[in-house]
């Protein structure tokens, strides 16, 4: 049902022969509830972006599209209503947001769809460009050196990394920084294991290694190899200390065994030694 639908009443005849059928159509829009805000809506204040028909007001996927695009998840971009994962078109996205912002969503998918291009970082420029295997950067046609590793402004002389930490400065001193091994985001490490998911292009790679992570990776990486190797040296070198404690204390308790019947034995001598040298008083 949508807002040009129509409820039909009709009043059936009475017994009475006078009474006929009277037909009334009502005009009442219909009231549809955004699925984020829960506020009620008629159309043309509430849309919808897949074929589910999950109802949203024009604000709430705004703002969503809006936040999306902003953090550069341009990939398969879905519909908002929690377990729907029908991709929505790029039509309805162009319809709702910015030009600017549009655009930056196309250039987005771009990069990530077509990695033998960049795009030129000059504000007033930002061409397509087809970049050079023969150099490690790429010159637009306005004269910008574009970097054909991480797609930045060129830094002689410096790594990608150390180029993006100059611009972020204090952060990346503070926080553990990589590039995305796919599409070259940057990524912040704040916790928990090596296995990464590029939040750009959904990317998993190991944080230590920087080799894709598939199945069966831990066993394989090398950095977790090392450290498989010093904790198990570490563990050997304390069951070797155990092992000589253990033995140590159970060598001292045979000792000890051994000492007390010689101590019996000299107390016994030394008492008869001394009873032999007593000289009673009254014999004298």
């Amino acid at each position: 049902m949508n807002h040009e639908d129509r409820i039909s009443l009709e009043i059936l005849p009475t017994k009475t022969p006078s009474k006929t059928n009277v037909n009334i159509i009502l005009d009442i829009p219909t009231i549809f509830i955004c699925s984020i805000c829960l506020s009620d809506y008629q159309a043309p204040d509430i849309i919808s972006g897949c074929s589910q028909k999950h109802h949203f007001c024009r604000a709430c996927f705004t703002q969503y599209l809006e936040h999306i695009i902003s953090e550069s998840k341009v990939i398969e971009i879905v519909c908002p209503q929690d377990g729907c994962m029908e991709t929505i078109d790029a039509q309805f996205i162009e319809s709702l947001i910015s030009a600017p912002l549009f655009e930056k969503y196309k250039t987005g998918l771009q990069n990530l769809q077509d990695k033998t291009q960049r795009t030129c970082q000059k504000p007033n420029c930002q061409k397509r460009i087809k970049i050079s295997t023969q150099k490690e950067f790429t010159v637009c046609q306005c004269g910008t050196k574009i970097c054909n590793n991480c797609g930045n402004y060129w830094h002689k002389d410096k790594t990608c990394l150390q180029a993006i930490n100059e611009e972020l400065g204090e952060f990346s001193q503070n926080n553990e920084i990589r590039l995305c091994i796919n599409c070259k985001a940057i990524v912040s490490k704040i916790e928990g294991c090596p296995r990464m998911t590029c939040s750009v292009c959904e990317y998993q790679w190991c944080w230590d290694c920087g080799e894709e992570y598939l199945p069966q990776h831990v066993a394989k990486c090398p950095k977790n190899l090392i450290r498989i190797r010093t904790t198990a040296r570490q563990s050997l070198r304390a069951e070797f200390l155990n092992t000589m404690s253990a033995i140590f204390y159970i060598l001292a308790i045979v000792a000890v065994i051994a000492i007390i019947p010689a101590i019996t034995v000299v107390g016994v001598i030394l008492g008869k030694n001394q009873h032999y040298n007593t000289v009673d008083p009254t014999l004298s």
